[in-house]
C-alpha cells in the first residue's frame, strides 16, 4: 500500500470512530444548601406519604435524558419520630417515582409515572446524598415539568432534609395523608419554609436559551413558561396564581386551622361550618373539624423541624 493510502485510510477510521456532539450535563435543583449542617430536617412523614421536587429544564434544553437523581434524608433517633440527627441507616426501601407534568404550577400528576422503582435502598446520613443512577433507563423527556417523588416505606424512618432561605413557588410538594384522605399539597401550605433537598441531573439536547430576558424559557415574558402571558401556567390567558403561604395564613385569619392551594384556588382546612367564614381571600371551605387530622398534617402542628447540627 502507498503512504498517501495509507494516510487516507487511516483518516476516515478515526473519523468514523468520532462520536456525535452530546449536550451538556446539568444538575438542577431548588434547594441552595451547600454546608449540610445548615440543613432543617422536617419531621412527621408516615408510611405511603411522598415527598416530591418539580424540576423545569430551560425550553432550548429539550429533549433531555434524565441520568441521575439525588436526595439528601436526615437521620432519626432509632425507634422514635425525633428529627434529632444522631442515628445514620442503611438499606431503607425509599420507592422512587417519576411523572412529566403538563403544567408548571400543576399539583397532582395527570397521568401515571413514566419511570417506578419500589425496591430502591437508600441511606441516611448527615454529610452525603443518596445517588441514583438512572443512565441506563432510557429515560427521555420531551417537554414540561419533571416530578420526582421519594415515597416513604414506614413512619419514622428518615426525614427530608431542606435548605433554609425560603421555597421556591411550585417547585415543592407533599403527598400524604390529610384527615384521611391522601392528596398532594404544596409545601410551602404545610408551613415548609425551604426547598427539598432533591437535585436532578439531566443531559441536555445542545441548545440553549438565547432570548433577552433573565428567565430559562425561550419567550420574552418574566415568567419561566414557554406561553407569553405573565402567568406560570402554558395557556394563552393570564391566570391569578393562588400563593400556598397567603393562602395559609389567610386562613389561618379567619379562624381555619390553616389552608393550602388546589386547581389555583386556595381551600382551607378544619371548619365546621362552610358558610361561617368570610370569603374575601378568595379561600373555600373543605372537611370538618370533628375527626383529627392525621399523618403529615396533624403530625407538622406537634414536631417541628430542627436544624442539623454536627456532634
Amino acid at each position: 500500500m502507498k503512504i498517501g493510502t495509507l494516510i487516507m485510510a487511516t483518516t476516515a477510521i478515526l473519523f468514523l470512530a468520532i462520536p456525535a456532539a452530546r449536550g451538556d450535563i446539568i444538575t438542577l435543583q431548588n434547594d441552595t444548601l451547600a454546608n449540610p449542617l445548615l440543613g432543617v430536617a422536617s419531621c412527621g412523614f408516615i408510611e405511603g406519604e411522598y415527598v416530591a421536587s418539580v424540576f423545569i429544564p430551560q425550553p432550548g434544553d429539550y429533549p433531555v435524558d434524565i441520568r441521575e437523581v439525588q436526595l439528601w434524608l436526615s437521620p432519626v433517633v432509632a425507634g422514635g419520630m425525633s428529627c434529632d440527627p444522631t442515628t445514620e441507616a442503611t438499606g431503607l426501601n425509599f420507592p422512587l417515582r417519576i411523572w412529566e407534568d403538563d403544567a408548571e404550577a400543576q399539583l397532582a400528576p395527570s397521568g401515571a409515572p413514566i419511570y417506578e422503582n419500589t425496591s430502591l435502598l437508600l441511606f441516611s446520613s448527615n454529610i452525603g446524598f443518596n445517588t441514583v443512577d438512572l443512565t441506563s433507563e432510557g429515560i427521555t423527556i420531551d417537554d414540561g415539568p419533571i416530578r420526582v417523588a421519594f415515597e416513604f416505606p414506614s413512619d419514622g424512618v428518615a426525614f427530608p432534609l431542606r435548605d433554609a432561605d425560603g421555597i421556591t413557588y411550585a417547585r415543592n410538594l407533599v403527598y400524604g395523608d390529610f384527615g384521611g384522605d391522601f392528596q398532594w399539597q404544596w409545601a410551602g401550605g404545610l408551613g415548609i419554609s425551604g426547598d427539598w433537598v432533591m437535585r436532578l441531573v439531566i443531559e441536555t439536547s445542545g441548545t440553549t436559551d438565547t432570548d433577552a430576558d433573565s428567565d430559562t424559557d425561550s419567550d420574552s415574558d418574566s415568567d419561566s413558561d414557554s406561553d407569553s402571558d405573565s402567568d406560570a401556567d402554558t395557556d394563552s390567558d393570564t391566570d391569578p396564581q393562588c400563593d400556598p403561604l397567603t393562602c395559609d395564613q389567610a386562613c389561618r385569619d379567619t379562624g381555619a386551622e390553616g389552608g393550602n392551594c388546589r386547581n389555583g384556588e386556595c381551600e382551607c382546612f378544619g371548619l365546621d361550618d362552610k358558610d361561617e367564614r368570610d370569603d374575601s381571600c378568595g379561600c373555600h371551605a373543605v372537611g370538618g373539624a370533628s375527626e383529627p387530622l392525621s399523618g403529615l398534617f396533624a403530625l407538622l402542628a406537634f414536631i417541628g423541624a430542627v436544624s442539623l447540627r454536627r456532634r
